[in-house]
Formats: structure tokens, C-alpha cells, sequence
């Protein structure tokens, strides 16, 4: 969970500096790209880590409930900041790929969007309403 934290840091560093809002490596678009998605690659990483150790840590609760040997009082069940956490590593993967995903090979600089020319306006009909 440690690691996934840690990785979520330097994520945010990398995504932040590839993002195209700010003015670092403003004059290179393609390398700006290819830095926010190196930034979602690692939040991917980030959540996998974190995800491992929430799964980890669920199996132990899930394994110490069944065993026969454990004291009733001392038996675990999943509990909120378990869900909490299986729910944020699921969002972080997710973010991270949509990242990836958004910042491919493409520059954002290039042609504006086509729209069709605009159609010359048309004198009203006396005796519509």
C-alpha cells in the first residue's frame, strides 16, 4: 500500500507536467504527450500495488473468519475503509488508462475542425407565424 502511495505521488508529478495546461516542455507537444502518459502508466502501476495489498489484506481478514481456531471476539469482518479502498484503486487504474488512452500520438496543435459554411440568411415569410 506504501508503494502504491508513494507511486501515486510521483504520478501526479509526471501527469502534471505532461499536462497541456501548464507551460513545462511547452515547446515540444509530442514529448509533452508522451510524458502525461508515461504520468498514467504509473498511476496503472500505482493502483495495481494498492490493489494487491487491499486484496492481500482481504483474503487474511477472509481467511482468519473461517478458521475454526480463532476466538469469536477476535474475528474481523470487511468494513468500510476495505471497500474504500478497493473502490479508489479501482479509479486510480481507471484514470490511469483513461490518461494513456487521451494522450497518444496525436499533438494538439494541429488543423482546427471542419464545420460547413454557414448558409445565407433567408428573407421571412410575410405570412408565417
Amino acid at each position: 500500500m506504501l508503494s502504491g502511495i508513494l507511486l501515486c505521488g510521483i504520478a501526479v508529478l509526471v501527469a502534471s507536467v505532461g499536462m497541456q495546461c501548464t507551460k513545462c516542455l511547452e515547446d515540444d507537444v509530442e514529448l509533452k504527450n508522451k510524458v502525461a502518459m508515461a504520468g498514467g502508466a504509473v498511476f496503472v502501476v500505482a493502483g495495481v500495488c494498492a490493489f494487491v495489498a487491499t486484496i492481500w489484506y482481504g483474503d487474511n481478514i477472509r481467511r482468519q473468519f473461517f478458521n475454526p481456531f480463532t476466538p469469536t471476539n477476535g474475528r474481523y469482518e470487511f468494513g468500510k475503509a476495505l471497500y474504500i479502498g478497493w473502490g479508489a484503486c479501482a479509479l486510480t487504474v481507471i484514470g490511469g488508462s483513461l490518461l494513456c488512452c487521451t494522450c497518444g500520438n496525436k499533438s494538439s496543435g494541429g488543423t482546427a475542425a471542419r464545420y460547413p459554411a454557414s448558409r445565407p440568411n433567408q428573407p421571412s415569410q410575410p405570412g408565417y407565424v
